[in-house]
């Protein structure tokens, strides 16, 4: 009978008092490792050590190697790496010895040199090796089976039972038969970029994540995996029937696909939909997915009734849609709305009563705050060409885009004195402005504005307003006046390929950062060297 184990009259355990052994046993083991440890914290010699190991850590805990494989080789702190990026084409030599043991990601960029069996360490968890890699090699050998995400080159095959048995991410340009016993039951998620044959139902095992970007065969039922819940197939273009795709799909991408789609086909569990090459009539196909709520159609330019979408969503883009939109047709739950080619003048209730974001691309037709939803708070016009009036955008507004396209730059918007919504505080003005910035043109509710490229006027003191924060400068503007920029500013940032002198006599004491282009070459100013970003 072991010593500690107490018995009563009854010959049963009193495990009560056996507990209380055990945990005033741990207590007092406890208190002893808080002892040792502030001994060693309190220990100067040995804190250093620690605290030096540590910054080594830090340091060099990515190591990326550019010029030479001797960087690797010769680096004085390998063994703190765990994470090493060889992006350069010189052999692994001596083999087995040149990546260090304890390294857990390791990434091949240039490099295209043969791999032997002793060459990636048993620690290394992330291998991936760039897609034109072009040396094949037997997995089960070179691959630790620490391995748990794995991408190859090209030309690599794989066997059955060759994979690492714990892998769970696969990335490669496979075009081979697979079979039952050739992916790890463990592979989540699987992208094959050249598979294009025949489906061997269970052969994907259990896979969440399924990407086919040459796959284009026919499907049938039990080809794609029960669990699967994101799939993307960039070339398939076959005829989809019911119960065909898994039962638990959340997101679906179908970027070649051009079949009608019927009833039932989608699953209900779908949240997430990118069809773009489809363009026919959706009837009821999907408005009985409850569950939908982001839906991208590209190509789609049918018609569409109060019955075309579920009520359920969230985002809809519309890129190549250009039929009339009648009221109350699209559904209320719309929050984000992209139409980049609707150009049919708008009516009330046309656009869902929820939105918050819409960009109208291609819109150049009638304008009025009456027929935006008071929800509206990002706006981004890329078309219109006429005056914009004081009551024309909703005064919800926060952020307001003017981009620019080719069919109007010789016909640019036009601007009031009270155009921009007093509730405005992010604004881009079309790059093509020619209109001189008045002072009051831009509401003192902005923070952030982005002067237009082809701006070719001075800018007034006051002109832009002391709520301003953050304001961008194009590429080639007339050099600022002493008081132009306010005192609220924060942020200062010039345009990709600004090379005017700095003046610091024009740049208010608040700004903390100057944003500037690497290709800037004039000197920078000692009094802001210390406010210069560089991108």
């Amino acid at each position: 009978m072991n010593n500690n184990d107490i018995i009563d009259g009854n010959n049963n355990y009193n495990d009560t008092q056996n507990l209380d052994s055990i945990t005033k046993t741990k207590m007092e083991n406890n208190y002893i490792n808080e002892i040792l440890f502030f001994y060693v914290w309190r220990n100067k010699f040995l804190l250093s050590e620690i605290q030096r190991h540590h910054r080594l850590y830090r340091k060099n805990d990515c190591i990326v190697i550019i010029k030479s494989m001797d960087e690797l080789r010769y680096h004085p702190h390998r063994r703190y790496a765990t994470e090493i990026i060889i992006d350069v084409d010189e052999p692994l030599e001596p083999h087995g010895q040149v990546i260090p043991y304890g390294t857990t990601n390791l990434k091949f960029g240039k490099f295209n040199q043969p791999i032997q069996a002793c060459d990636i360490p048993t620690t290394v968890t992330i291998l991936e090796f760039k897609w034109n890699y072009s040396h094949r090699f037997d997995i089960k050998s070179v691959v630790p089976p620490s391995v748990t995400h794995l991408r190859t080159g090209r030309n690599q095959d794989v066997s059955p039972n060759s994979l690492p048995p714990s892998l769970t991410r696969l990335t490669m340009s496979l075009d081979q038969d697979i079979t039952i016993e050739t992916l790890p039951k463990s592979l989540k998620y699987l992208l094959l970029s050249q598979f294009n044959r025949t489906i061997v139902p269970g052969s994907f095992g259990s896979v969440v994540d399924l990407g086919l970007d040459f796959f284009n065969q026919p499907l049938k039922a039990g080809d794609l995996p029960q669990t699967c819940q994101n799939i993307v197939l960039f070339k398939f273009n076959q005829p989809l029937l019911p119960n065909i795709l898994p039962p638990e799909l959340k997101s679906l991408e179908l970027h070649r696909f051009e079949h009608p789609l019927s009833d039932g086909v989608l699953p209900k569990s779908i949240t997430d939909l990118h069809l773009d090459e489809f363009n026919h009539p959706l009837s009821n196909s999907l408005s009985k997915l409850h569950s939908l709520e982001d839906l991208y159609l590209s190509s789609f330019n049918q018609e569409i009734s109060i019955e075309t979408f579920p009520s359920s969503i969230n985002t809809l883009v519309l890129c190549s849609f250009n039929k009339v939109l009648k009221p109350n047709v699209l559904p209320s739950s719309i929050i984000n709305l992209i139409l980049n080619s609707y150009n049919h003048p708008l009516e009330p209730q046309v656009l869902p009563p929820n939105v918050k974001h819409l960009e109208l691309k291609s819109y150049n037709r009638n304008l009025g705050k009456h027929l935006f939803p008071n929800t509206l708070q990002h706006l981004f016009i890329s078309n219109y060409s006429k005056e914009l009036l004081e009551n024309d955008l909703p005064s919800s507004i926060i952020g307001l885009y003017f981009e620019s396209k080719i069919s109007y730059l010789f016909n640019p918007i036009r601007f009031q004195t009270n155009s921009i919504p007093p509730s405005v505080k992010k604004l881009e003005l079309p790059i093509n402005h020619s209109q001189p910035l008045k002072v009051g043109f831009l509401p003192n509710s902005v923070e952030q504005i982005e002067i237009p490229n082809l701006y070719a006027h001075p800018l007034q003191v006051g002109a832009i307003p002391n709520s301003v924060t953050h304001v961008k400068l194009p590429e080639i503007f007339i050099p600022l006046r002493v008081g132009v920029l306010p005192e609220s500013l924060t942020r200062l940032t010039f345009s990709y390929g600004f090379n005017q002198p700095l003046d610091p006599a024009i740049i208010p004491k608040s700004v903390t950062q100057i944003a500037l282009p690497y290709t800037y070459r004039h000197p920078i100013p000692d009094i802001l060297s210390h406010l210069i970003k560089r991108f």
